[in-house]
């Protein structure tokens, strides 16, 4: 097994793994609790569900076979469902950076992990937001049909050149996801986005990896060729070329 991400040592992610699915077995018993109140269940919910999908983030980064990681998909919807069945409604906030991001990595990953089709749907029962956004809609109508195609891009700072990529047709594709790669990390910064630099807190501060999904699973998607910039930072290569 070979580390893909280069900014922390195995024994961080080794530990990062550990940690993570030793805090699962306690959330999950505190949940199951019957004088566990409410609004604990429903923190402790939404920590197991954003645990999940980072598990994967942080096994990828580790250098885990590809193949490995696709049966822990269907824990990732699972756990998003339980929560919203908790708070007693489906769908997030677009409007929210974190929501945003979350929802369109959850769409790529799915798609880069070619998940089956009945969890691909149920995520997309999770998030919700049908319409809303054209970047979110051009990905998932790769899946699924019959969904209105949105007008907008509701981040187009970086979001809307990779939409032109995957809305363009010939060679300039390639230039445009090499452009929103290049952009992606520094704008969400400035979005403010949960996890950017959390690499620099106490002991690496929740670090699973930077890996923009949705540049490769646009990549996948479309069929663009990535030859010049399949080794630039935060491209996901090995999920796009499983």
């Amino acid at each position: 097994m070979t580390k893909r991400e280069p900014l922390m040592d195995e024994g961080y992610f080794e530990q990062t793994i550990a940690h993570i699915e030793k805090t699962a077995v306690r959330f999950e018993a505190i949940v199951e609790k019957p004088d566990t109140k409410p609004e604990q269940r429903k923190r402790l919910l939404y920590s197991l569900f954003r645990d999940s999908y980072e598990l994967l983030l942080a096994r990828y980064s580790a250098g885990e076979p590809v193949a490995d990681l696709r049966a822990g998909f269907e824990t990732v919807v699972r756990r998003r469902e339980r929560h919203q069945q908790e708070l007693g409604r489906l769908g997030n906030d677009f409007s929210a950076i974190d929501d945003y991001v979350t929802s369109l990595w959850l769409v790529s990953l799915g798609l880069l992990l070619d998940v089956g089709q009945p969890i691909f749907e149920r995520l997309l029962g999770c998030i919700g937001n049908a319409g809303r956004d054209q970047l979110f809609e051009r990905l998932v109508a790769t899946r699924v049909l019959g969904r209105t195609e949105g007008n907008t891009v509701l981040f187009p700072k970086p979001y809307q050149t990779l939409c032109d990529a995957a809305k363009a047709a010939g060679a300039g594709r390639s230039n445009l996801v090499a452009d929103f790669l290049k952009s992606w990390y520094p704008a969400l910064g400035k979005l403010k986005i949960y996890w950017h630099d959390c690499h620099k807190g106490p002991e690496g501060g929740g670090f699973v990896g930077y890996w923009c999904l949705e540049a490769g699973a646009v990549v996948k998607a479309f069929g663009i060729d990535d030859s010049e910039f399949r080794e630039r930072p935060y491209y996901p290569k090995d999920l796009v070329h499983v």
